[in-house]
């Protein structure tokens, strides 16, 4: 995929970090179900990965750039929307941040 770097991130944030409270999802838009299901297990990967095949998922996120990254509340609400990847340390304390850590 094109966030290759982006999941190794959220792969070491469930490894080693252990942010509490807080669920990682990658959703891979329009790419090859055979690919990714080969790039998971290439990789290690332990992240809940999902495929959004039409860009149906994309379209209702009106997410235009990959990857972006979406840090969504306990109630469902977009807290904050990144374009492009960001690093570990980055992403743990935009977490921190809506969780109140």
């Amino acid at each position: 995929p094109r966030n290759e770097r982006v999941f190794k991130v959220f792969n070491n944030l469930l490894d080693n970090e252990g942010v509490s409270g807080v669920r990682l999802i990658a959703i891979n838009s329009q790419e090859d179900r055979t690919f990714i299901k080969s790039f998971i297990k290439r990789g290690g990967y332990k992240l809940d990965t999902y495929l959004d095949e039409n860009g149906s998922i994309g379209d209702k996120f009106d997410s235009r750039v990959l990857p972006e990254i979406f840090f969504i509340d306990k109630n469902g609400f977009i807290n904050e929307r990144v374009l492009g990847p960001l690093g570990e340390r980055d992403i743990v304390n935009k977490i921190r941040g809506i969780i109140g850590q």
